[in-house]
């Protein structure tokens, strides 16, 4: 390439096709999320906190720009947004090298007592997503203990 000076000038450009991947890895106090299983009570709202890391090349950073937590009942096929945040510089980067945490509520006030999956989706600044390397977790939705007496 040539400058405005008319001098050559070297640059690399970098094409990144790699996915982000987003995991799920706690959903209200349950940390263990044994068989990627929890319960939750309907009428609540639970924190989530989903791990995400994408190869930016540049240990500590993330170019990951925005996150989503989708949910659908089990005997559906459709995933639906619960919610979402886009990263403006606030992402905590509190784990090693590019992974990422960052917490969303899930707001249950609108559900049913049922059977969903939730998963978490990472889309990185050159639009990849992480949908085919996302894990999804199996919650159970119930009654409150005073409700089901």
């Amino acid at each position: 390439a040539i400058n405005c000076v008319g001098k050559s000038v070297a640059f690399t450009i970098v094409i990144d096709g790699t996915e982000p991947s987003a995991c799920i890895s706690q959903i209200g106090d349950d940390s263990q999320l044994v068989d990627q299983t929890t319960t939750v009570e309907l009428g609540s709202t639970v924190p989530v906190a989903i791990r995400m890391s994408d190869n930016d090349g540049v240990s500590g950073t993330t170019d990951i720009t925005r996150c989503m937590l989708e949910c659908r009942r089990v005997s559906e096929d459709n995933w639906n947004l619960v919610t979402y945040r886009a990263n403006q510089g606030l992402w905590q980067i509190a784990v090693t090298g590019d992974t990422t945490m960052v917490i969303m509520d899930w707001d249950l006030k609108r559900y049913d007592v049922g059977v969903y999956q939730v998963r978490a989706v990472a889309i990185d600044q050159e639009g990849n997503t992480s949908v085919l390397h996302s894990c999804y977790c199996t919650v159970n939705v119930v009654m409150p203990p005073r409700i089901r007496q």
